[in-house]
């Protein structure tokens, strides 16, 4: 298999998956602790395969690094404001579409100036993608060098050595290949009778390198018949979508298969009451649609707890039945409510010797005990947390202030174990940056 990299970071797992159309998109993790920031470019090496993409939301974290990744410069799901072009002999698509990409920094290959529209022509604010998708419905893609093309995939040549894990299953419309040469193995290649409409390839570093390939199962004239027959087949059950723009709280979606639409303003519909979340781009969401009708989907769940970085960016709970309603449920919050509490309370004492004392070291042993009782079993560097809390309180000041060190130990022996560092610096906490930032 070789030794894959990320901007010469080594790879320890990566999914990539590769549509007829659209961008392709991966998650992938680094061993080891290497910062890339949103929107920075990066180069992905997996066997003799290359990908240039751009870097969607991700981060490191307790000796790890983990990315979500897009195809070219991430561009194509940012927003750009609406325009309008005229030209009597019809407005070219290089022009409409190589405003689009020039806004957000992506390369379009040449587009013949006899492809046009009409004499005029209008793009809507939205998504880059929206020119595309508009013009060229499910007729774009961007290669795996990160360049634009508008027009269908060019059908490839299946590898000579090439492994079936299994034979075609022709039912479901997949199989799965092994093979160390994946570069060639792309959408509208054949594999014993089943055309490509999408390649997903996995990598790990204890199980190695495995390519799965999704096709339309059935022959064309039966599922013809299925669809004339049962034409909302492909709405009738959940699907998975990525997450390519968030606009408020309704999302835009590109779908994990490419026989499913792209999905523009989806509500959220998590199924819990009063909860919201943001939830970072390139992540993986399920669909459904309401009685099967295609112009009613939303998202009703997202990925699952063991999956790489399934937190949301920033998680609401809100609350009462008129509005201003809303509270945010965090760590950050809480302590900090402590911490004022036990302000207000020797203030409102008088302060003097009595109070730290007595009322301190009791409240500090209070709040010792709890974090003993927070969790069973208990979490990694607990112990660590009661200790430093229990050596603090023989120092407490003598004056009606508490000990801002006794909190900065708790919470930073919290954050070793759990969390990130207080990125603001606004809170005697713990700090998580996605909630003080957002």
């Amino acid at each position: 298999m070789g030794l894959s990299t990320l901007n010469g970071h080594r790879v320890t797992s990566a999914r990539i998956t590769i549509p007829s159309w659209g961008c392709w998109h991966g998650t992938v993790s680094l061993d080891g602790e290497h910062a890339i920031a949103n929107g920075a470019r990066v180069t992905l090496v997996i066997a003799d395969a290359t990908f240039e993409g751009a870097v969607l939301s991700g981060g490191v974290a307790l000796g790890r690094s983990f990315y979500r990744i897009v195809a070219g410069a991430g561009g194509w799901g940012r927003i750009i404001p609406p325009w309008s072009w005229s030209d009597d002999a019809g407005v070219k698509y290089s022009t409409a579409i190589g405003d689009a990409a020039r806004l957000v920094g992506e390369t379009v290959a040449p587009i013949a100036n006899t492809v046009r529209t009409g004499p005029a022509w209008m793009r809507d604010e939205g998504p880059a993608s929206q020119t595309l998708n508009t013009l060229a419905p499910s007729g774009w893609y961007v290669d795996e060098a990160g360049i634009t093309h508008v027009g269908a995939r060019a059908a490839g040549a299946l590898p000579a050595k090439v492994t079936r894990v299994k034979p075609v299953d022709f039912a479901s419309g997949r199989v799965e290949l092994a093979s160390d040469a994946i570069a060639a193995i792309l959408p509208g290649v054949v594999v014993d009778g089943l055309t490509a409409t999408d390649v997903q390839h996995d990598l790990d570093i204890e199980s190695g390198l495995r390519t799965t390939v999704f096709g339309r199962s059935g022959a064309d004239a039966v599922r013809r018949l299925v669809a004339a027959m049962d034409p909302n087949r492909d709405f009738r059950g959940p699907s998975e979508y990525r997450v390519d723009v968030a606009s408020g709280n309704r999302l835009h979606l590109q779908p994990l298969r490419s026989w499913l639409p792209y999905l523009k303003n989806v509500p959220v519909r998590p199924g819990v009451a009063g909860c919201d979340a943001e939830v970072a781009l390139g992540s993986f969401v399920v669909v459904e649609w309401l009685d099967a009708d295609p112009s009613r989907p939303f998202v009703s769940s997202f990925a699952d707890v063991d999956a790489d970085r399934f937190q949301p960016t920033t998680l609401r709970l809100l609350s009462g039945g008129s509005s201003g309603g809303e509270h945010v449920m965090t760590t950050e919050a809480t302590a900090l409510l402590i911490y004022n509490t036990l302000v207000a309370l020797m203030a409102a004492a008088g302060g003097g010797p009595l109070i730290a004392a007595v009322l301190q070291p009791l409240l500090g042993a209070a709040v010792s005990s709890a974090l003993a009782a927070q969790a069973v079993p208990a979490p990694p560097g607990l112990a660590a947390q009661i200790a430093a809390s229990a050596a603090l309180q023989a120092g407490f000041a003598t004056g009606v202030v508490p000990s801002a060190a006794m909190f900065a130990a708790w919470t930073t022996a919290i954050e070793a174990a759990a969390k990130t560092a207080n990125a603001s610096g606004a809170f005697p906490c713990l700090g998580a940056a996605s909630v003080e930032t957002g």
